[in-house]
């Protein structure tokens, strides 16, 4: 009854914080034994997250207008993991589930009357998610883990642009793209329930949209084809969290990432 109870308060407090307005998990490098299947959530939260504007074609019917670089204001995953032990210390995992963001940047260009600039806003739907990803693990001394994941998620939105200038313009895109990978190196130690980690990862987060923006200018009724594209302004960054065991099969986790992004992510592992 215990143990039900543990489960359910677990896994209520996973969905109460994923109303909180993400990026992939690390996790730690605690792995689930040859043969062996684990299930559970993982919410991650990005609260900002720089990016890049690597180009855009047909931007606009002025060809002195261009985009700054953008900023990802917020955004979440949700997501059921599913982990199987290849070895003692190797598992593979899938993760499925949804995500959503909001992002920020700005355009720029020049008129008669000089330089302008105004900003702008996109908003995605929350839309199917997943990802695939390798965890390792080596005890180089008794109770000392270092560990490895190796990820790749990629989720697919609507998207919805809103921008300022003498009036307000909708544009919906039908193909928006937000992909990441990393590859994350960690060192943890066991302190009786406790597996705090700290580690450094390398990743690169990549998004990308296509639209039309129908927008009425000047009285005169213009539709414009945006191509957008957008990378991670830094590829580097830490994370530190720590696991702790409710049971010998339920475990909870906590995790914060930072410098490449500032991001947190919250999770729940049941181990068969």
């Amino acid at each position: 009854m215990k143990r039900l109870l543990a489960t359910i308060l677990a896994i209520s407090f996973i969905f109460t914080t994923s109303s909180i307005v993400n990026a992939a998990s690390v996790g730690s490098p605690e792995t689930q034994g040859k043969g062996k299947v684990a299930v559970g959530f993982d919410s991650a939260f990005i609260f900002d997250k720089n990016l890049n504007f690597r180009g855009a074609e047909n931007i606009d019917p002025f060809p002195d207008e261009d985009v700054k670089d953008a900023d990802i204001e917020r955004g979440y995953q949700l997501m059921l993991k599913t982990s199987y032990g290849v070895f003692d210390n190797l598992d593979v995992y899938a993760k499925l589930g949804w995500a959503d963001y909001k992002i920020d940047s700005i355009f720029q260009g020049t008129r008669e009357t000089g330089v302008y600039t105004f900003p702008f806003v996109m908003n995605t739907d929350s839309d199917f998610a997943y990802g695939l990803g390798v965890k390792g693990n080596y005890e180089f001394r008794p109770s000392w883990l270092i560990g490895y994941d190796l990820q790749y998620s990629r989720s697919k939105h609507d998207m919805y642009l809103t921008k300022k200038r003498t009036t307000e313009a909708t544009g919906v895109f039908k193909d928006t793209t937000m992909q990441e990978w990393h590859a994350a190196f960690s060192i943890a130690k066991r302190i009786k329930n406790f597996l705090p980690y700290l580690g450094v990862r390398y990743s690169d987060a990549r998004f990308k949209t296509k639209g039309i923006e129908d927008q009425l200018v000047w009285g005169v009724d213009m539709a414009w084809l945006y191509d957008f594209k957008f990378k991670a302004d830094n590829n580097v960054g830490v994370f530190l969290g720590t696991d702790y065991n409710i049971t010998k099969n339920l475990s909870v986790n906590i995790e914060g990432r930072f410098i490449d992004e500032t991001a947190m992510s919250l999770g729940a592992t049941y181990k068969f």
